[in-house]
C-alpha cells in the first residue's frame, strides 16, 4: 500500500514535471514566435502580447530563467522520484528504477510533447504561457541576475550596436523562402526586395546617364524649343546653356500644355519663366530611399546628378524609383522587352540593361563591381580591360558572353548564358 505522504511525493513529481513541460514548451514557444506578429498584437492591445515583447527584449533574462526553473524543477523531481524508489526497491535498484523512469518521463512529457506543440502553435504558447514566465522571472530575478553577469563576463557582446544590414538580410531571406514555398509570386518577391533596398541602392545605380539625356539648348527660340520639347515626349526635359553639362532650368510639359491652353495656342504669350523650374541637384551616392524622401518633400519628380566636380553623370526621377521598387513597366507587353530569350539557354539583352534588372528578372547573381558597370556593358568591358568586337565571345564568372552588335564603341546588343 502507498502511504499518503508517498502519495503526497507522487502528486509532487506530477506537479514538477507538467512545470517541466511548462519550462520546455515556452522556450521553443518564445524562441520560434515572429516578433513581428507579437508587436501587431501588442499594438492592438493585447496585453499578453505586451509581457511577451518585454520578456523578450530581455532575451539573457528570459533564458536564464527557462533554464535555470526547468533544470531546478527536473532535479527536484528526480530526488524525490529516487528517495520513493529507494524506500520500495532498496538502494542500487531504486536509483535505477527511478533514473531510468523519470529519464522517460522527462523527455516524453517534459522535453519531446511541450516543444513539438510550442512549435507548431508558437505565438499561441507564448501567449498563453507569458504569464507563468513573468511570474518566474520575478521569482527567479537574484539566480538570473548573477548568471547573466558571469555569462556576460565570459565572453564580450559583439552585437551591442543594432545591424540594420542583418534584419534586412534576414528578412530578404524570409522573403525568399517563402517564395520557394508559393507564398509569394516573383513579383510580389521582387517588389518586396524593391523595398528593402531603399536604403542600400545609391542613384548611381539607376540614373539614366548623361549620352541618353535628351535636352535642349535654351538660347534658341522659344518656338524652337517647343517643338523639340513635344519631340522628345518626356514630362521634364532639361534646359541647358552654352554647353550640355550646364543644366539652367528644366522645362515641365505639363506647364507648357496649361499655357498653351491658357493663351488659346499664341506662343508669343507664353515665356519661359512660366513653364520652367529651377533643376535639382544631387550627389550620385545618395540612396534611392533618401532621394524618394527628398522627391516629395521638394514636390520635385526629377533631379540633376552630378559628382564631386560638378560633372553631370545622368539623371534620374521618380519614375525611375517606382520602376525599381515595383518593376518595370512595359507597354502592351508583360516581358521585359530589354531581355529576350533565346534557344540554349541564351538571353539576348540590350548593352544599356542595368546589371540588378537582369538579376532580378532572371534570378542571377552577376556582381556590380564599381560606378562603371552599372549595367551589362559596363560590366563586361571591365572584366575583359578592352573594347570587344562583334562575335567575339568571353568566360568568366561562371557565364558565357558574346557580343552581338556595337555602335561607337558601344555594345548595343549581347547574348549570355549562365553554365552549370
Amino acid at each position: 500500500m502507498i502511504g499518503y505522504q508517498d502519495l503526497i511525493y507522487l502528486i509532487s513529481i506530477a506537479i514538477l514535471l507538467i512545470i517541466s513541460g511548462l519550462f520546455s514548451g515556452s522556450e521553443t514557444g518564445f524562441t520560434a514566435s515572429s516578433e513581428g506578429k507579437i508587436h501587431r498584437l501588442a499594438k492592438d492591445g493585447n496585453k499578453k502580447a505586451k509581457i511577451v515583447e518585454n520578456l523578450l527584449s530581455k532575451r539573457d533574462k528570459l533564458m536564464a530563467t527557462i533554464l535555470i526553473g526547468n533544470n531546478i524543477v527536473n532535479i527536484l523531481a528526480s530526488s524525490m522520484a529516487t528517495s520513493l524508489a529507494i524506500e520500495y526497491f532498496g538502494g542500487e535498484g531504486g536509483v535505477f528504477f527511478a533514473t531510468a523512469i523519470m529519464t522517460i518521463l522527462i523527455v516524453i512529457f517534459s522535453e519531446i510533447t511541450p516543444k513539438t506543440y510550442a512549435l507548431k502553435k508558437s505565438e499561441k504558447t507564448a501567449l498563453f504561457l507569458s504569464p507563468f514566465l513573468l511570474f518566474f522571472s520575478k521569482i527567479l530575478t537574484p539566480l538570473t541576475f548573477f548568471t547573466t553577469k558571469f555569462t556576460k563576463f565570459l565572453y564580450e557582446d559583439d552585437d551591442k550596436k543594432p545591424n540594420p544590414s542583418a534584419h534586412l538580410d534576414e528578412l530578404r531571406g524570409v522573403v525568399e523562402l517563402k517564395h520557394s514555398q508559393g507564398a509569394f509570386l516573383k513579383s510580389e518577391k521582387d517588389m518586396i526586395n524593391g523595398v528593402l533596398d531603399l536604403k542600400e541602392v545609391e542613384i548611381s545605380q539607376i540614373l539614366t546617364h548623361r549620352k541618353h539625356i535628351k535636352s535642349i539648348n535654351i538660347d534658341q527660340e522659344l518656338k524652337s524649343i517647343i517643338k523639340q520639347s513635344f519631340e522628345i515626349n518626356h514630362s521634364k526635359i532639361p534646359l541647358w546653356k552654352k554647353n550640355e553639362d550646364n543644366i539652367t532650368s528644366i522645362l515641365d510639359m505639363r506647364k507648357l500644355i496649361q499655357n498653351i491652353n491658357k493663351y488659346s495656342g499664341d506662343l508669343s504669350k507664353i515665356t519661359l519663366q512660366n513653364i520652367t523650374t529651377k533643376p535639382l541637384f544631387i550627389p550620385p551616392q545618395n540612396y534611392i530611399g533618401h532621394q524618394l524622401v527628398e522627391f516629395r518633400k521638394k514636390k520635385e519628380t526629377i533631379a540633376i546628378v552630378v559628382d564631386e566636380y560638378g560633372t553631370i553623370d545622368g539623371i534620374v526621377t521618380l519614375f525611375d524609383i517606382v520602376e525599381e521598387i515595383i518593376g518595370e513597366f512595359n507597354e502592351g507587353n508583360s516581358q521585359n522587352h530589354k531581355i529576350k530569350k533565346l534557344a540554349n539557354g541564351y538571353f539576348k539583352i540590350n548593352g544599356k540593361t542595368p546589371i540588378r534588372d537582369i538579376n532580378r528578372e532572371l534570378n542571377w547573381n552577376l556582381k556590380e563591381d564599381d560606378d562603371n558597370s552599372s549595367t551589362i556593358s559596363g560590366f563586361l568591358i571591365t572584366n575583359i580591360g578592352k573594347i570587344p568586337d562583334e562575335d567575339e565571345k568571353f568566360e568568366f564568372d561562371g557565364f558565357t558572353f558574346k557580343i552581338l552588335t556595337k555602335q561607337n564603341n558601344q555594345i548595343t546588343t549581347l547574348s549570355i548564358k549562365k553554365l552549370r
